[in-house]
């Protein structure tokens, strides 16, 4: 994605002057940094989301999934009962 974004900024190089090729290089690593550094934020955010999900739906002294997580699945599986009956 990086190679790609940066030969799309690069492709007309040769009318440019040095000084515009380093302006272009900087902008560039300035961009990129702040998609990598904005990916690894979504990605800690989605890991803590994932993580807080884990702990809501087991016990936390026992480890085993609680009534609440027991109430889904439940209600997952009436659900493709019911599906399934309908065809």
């Amino acid at each position: 994605m990086f190679g790609l974004a940066w030969w799309f900024v690069l492709k007309d190089i040769h009318h440019l002057t040095i000084v515009d090729i380093m302006c272009l290089t900087l902008e560039f690593l300035i961009a990129m940094s702040i998609v990598h550094f904005g990916n690894k934020k979504v990605r800690m955010i989605m890991k803590q989301y994932l993580n807080l999900m884990q702990e809501v739906d087991t016990d936390a002294l026992t480890g085993i999934y609680n009534r609440n997580s027991f109430n889904k699945v439940v209600e997952g599986v009436f659900e493709f009962i019911l599906i399934m009956m309908r065809h």
